[in-house]
């Protein structure tokens, strides 16, 4: 459960704590949006516009977090829970495809420059590390499907 302060503005400025505090309140409230815990209640009902104009915000904040044509895909959906759930299916361990092949792209973009060798190589080894459980996980999503 969330607590809602009542402070002077400058009392809010100076105490940092609570700052966090209200802070921390309001991003919960939101993520109660993304999750699906806040549930949009019938349109007839005097809590809709509040409802739907803090879903809104969600919304925009998820969708201007992606790129434009990531975006895209989603404004067809209702809900800010609705768009997370789609955001999480694209990105999911299931769906690594895209991870694999930005690894790719980084290992064969990967030069020296200025780097000693030591530091190259360790982030050549750590992108074949995270290459090869991504293959794992595709691997083993594949075979659960048969």
């Amino acid at each position: 459960m969330c607590l809602v302060f009542f402070i002077q503005f400058s009392d809010f400025l100076d105490n940092p704590v609570k700052r966090y505090g209200i802070y921390k309140c309001h991003r919960f409230l939101k993520a109660r949006y993304i999750n699906g815990k806040i549930k949009a209640p019938a349109t007839n009902d005097p809590n809709y516009d509040e409802w739907e104009s803090q879903n809104d915000m969600v919304m925009a904040w998820l969708l201007n977090s992606t790129e434009p044509s990531i975006a895209n895909l989603f404004t067809y959906q209702d809900t800010a829970h609705g768009i997370w759930e789609a955001l999480k299916e694209l990105y999911s361990e299931q769906n690594n495809l895209a991870q694999v092949y930005h690894i790719q792209c980084e290992i064969a973009n990967l030069t020296l420059h200025d780097q000693d060798v030591q530091r190259y190589t360790g982030r050549l080894g750590s992108l074949y590390d995270e290459f090869l459980q991504d293959l794992k996980k595709i691997k083993s999503s594949r075979s659960s499907l048969d």
